[in-house]
């Protein structure tokens, strides 16, 4: 059976579109699941259905997003469409798609990993530093400076001090013994 899938939008003309292009494609108006999220719709999936949606971008925020979610709708049995401007369909008999969209969502992974790798070797040879810059900036200083001040004073506790200043707790007890 064909369900249909509408990322809810403030739009009701655009809605009204959406529904149109799924009934186009074969979705009755009952099947047709208005949520927020792709993911709350694949519980009420069951094999031998397929999903049909108007777009890619509603399904996911990214590749990485689309691959898994393909992934697990195939496991599941359920076929899957997309209207927009790529035409995606795919159906749970193609079960050689599944070790195709695993190995393309892991060569993405790898290629991300790569490409940090590269970045950092290049950054290093560069010159550049990396990672937190270590010592106080001139900031700092003036909190830890004024929360040893007002701690000093014995009239607010720690963490209202640090609440005032805009300080992390574990920063103030790092540097309260510092001379600064």
């Amino acid at each position: 059976m064909k369900k249909g899938f509408i990322r809810v939008s403030k739009n009701a003309e655009q809605l009204q579109q959406e529904i149109k292009k799924l009934n186009q494609h074969g979705v009755s108006s009952d099947y047709i699941y208005l949520e927020r999220n792709f993911s709350l719709v694949l519980p009420q999936l069951e094999k031998g259905d397929t999903i049909v949606v108007c777009s890619l971008t509603h399904v996911c925020a990214g590749m990485k997003d689309l691959l898994s979610i393909i992934c697990d709708i195939l496991k599941k049995g359920v076929g899957f469409e997309s209207v927009d401007e790529y035409k995606l369909q795919i159906s749970p008999e193609d079960t050689h798609i599944i070790d195709l969209l695993s190995n393309l969502n892991r060569f993405r992974q790898d290629i991300a990993g790569l490409r940090i790798t590269e970045g950092l070797g290049k950054a290093i040879n560069e010159g550049k530093k990396l990672g937190r810059p270590s010592g106080m900036t001139p900031q700092m200083a003036h909190k830890i400076k004024l929360a040893k001040h007002m701690y000093e004073m014995n009239q607010m506790s720690i963490s209202q001090i640090c609440r005032q200043l805009k300080l992390n707790q574990g920063s103030f007890y790092r540097y309260i013994n510092y001379d600064i």
